[in-house]
């Protein structure tokens, strides 16, 4: 019997890759857009695209903008409402901002480089705001409506 890391949950997810081990699984539910992005940023890290791993963080970013906030036109924009709305941190705010512009280096033809370090970075970040939107934000709104009621 496989033993799942805590953050598995097989009657929420549709698999669990238990071999090879995938270092940045995301376990929890992400809306499809999202997570098509987001494995797409993953794969091109793997096979070193720097550049396209970045343009693909901001993609997911985009993703998650357009997810809360339907009227956004820009990245920057959805980004805003988040924060307008108490979604996201100015620290968040701040880290998803720099992916933005990351992206936007990545994604325009620019003398700019985009190295190995800037692309696990932008991935590292992306994937603690993912967690926190959609993992332990709603972990902590269960909690607090099951303190209520106790």
């Amino acid at each position: 019997m496989v033993k799942l890391p805590p953050f598995a949950n097989p009657a929420k997810d549709s698999y669990y890759r238990v071999y090879p081990a995938q270092e940045r699984h995301i376990g929890y539910y992400l809306p499809d857009l999202v997570r098509q992005s987001y494995e797409e940023a993953v794969r091109c890290e793997s096979c070193r695209a720097w550049m396209a791993c970045v343009v693909l963080v901001g993609r997911t970013l985009e993703g998650v903008a357009k997810e809360f906030d339907a009227s956004a036109t820009s990245v920057f924009q959805g980004l805003r409402y988040m924060h307008g709305k108490g979604l996201i941190s100015q620290e968040l705010l701040d880290w998803a901002n720099e992916l933005r512009v990351l992206r936007n280096l990545g994604a325009h033809a620019t003398t700019k480089r985009i190295d190995s370090l800037d692309a696990r970075d932008a991935l590292d970040f992306l994937q603690a705001i993912l967690e926190i939107l959609y993992s332990l934000r709603p972990k902590f709104e269960e909690l607090k409506q099951r303190r209520a009621k106790a």
